[in-house]
């Protein structure tokens, strides 16, 4: 009795991939080795990410005019309203 052996181009410890799975390991392959060209994921050389992170630096020891704004409006507001409170108070006490 005879046996037949039949040999195959994959590893013994790689598993056989059908086309769609070959194609979808090709793709996030690709996609892997594009995400390890860019620097944290977004910028595409030390430069640019220098720049971004200077930018951002300067934005955050800005002081927030929408902070100051609120306070001002709050502080206008504050007059009118006890005017009004007081207006109530009044119509009601009559």
């Amino acid at each position: 009795m005879s046996e037949t052996l039949t040999s195959t181009d994959a590893p013994a410890d790689q598993p056989e991939l059908n086309a769609d799975e070959q194609e979808s390991l090709a793709i996030a392959e690709a996609n892997e080795s594009e995400q390890q060209q860019l620097l944290a994921g977004k910028f595409d050389s030390p430069a640019s990410l220098e720049q971004a992170y200077l930018e951002l630096q300067k934005k955050l020891g800005e002081p927030r005019d929408e902070v100051q704004a609120t306070e001002d409006e709050a502080s206008q507001q504050r007059p009118s309203q006890k005017k009004l409170m007081t207006q109530m108070i009044q119509t009601l006490t009559c």
